[in-house]
């Protein structure tokens, strides 16, 4: 498992693709997705993954998560991971 404490996050909000989280300081998939779950457990305490899928756009790679907030709210986030996609 990747040591979190060399991942940081950069970008905007991830509320939309052009303001994607982008994670730095990881280099295989598996090592972004814990990434980005720990960056959920961070922002969104208790929350629930309802969605996740891969999208593609202008030659970026996302990996898009709906979650349900502890509050009730659904939000859905977008993290760019294109600079380790496919790299196992």
């Amino acid at each position: 498992m990747q040591n979190m404490h060399t991942v940081n996050y950069g970008g905007g909000n991830g509320y939309t693709p052009e303001n994607a989280v982008i994670i730095g300081g990881v280099t295989f998939d598996y090592e972004g997705v814990d990434a980005e779950y720990q960056y959920l457990r961070r922002k969104f305490p208790g929350h629930r993954v309802l969605v996740q899928k891969i999208y593609s756009e202008d030659g970026h790679f996302f990996d898009v998560l709906t979650i349900r907030t502890i509050k009730g709210d659904e939000e859905t986030l977008y993290f760019d991971i294109s600079a380790f996609y496919n790299r196992y």
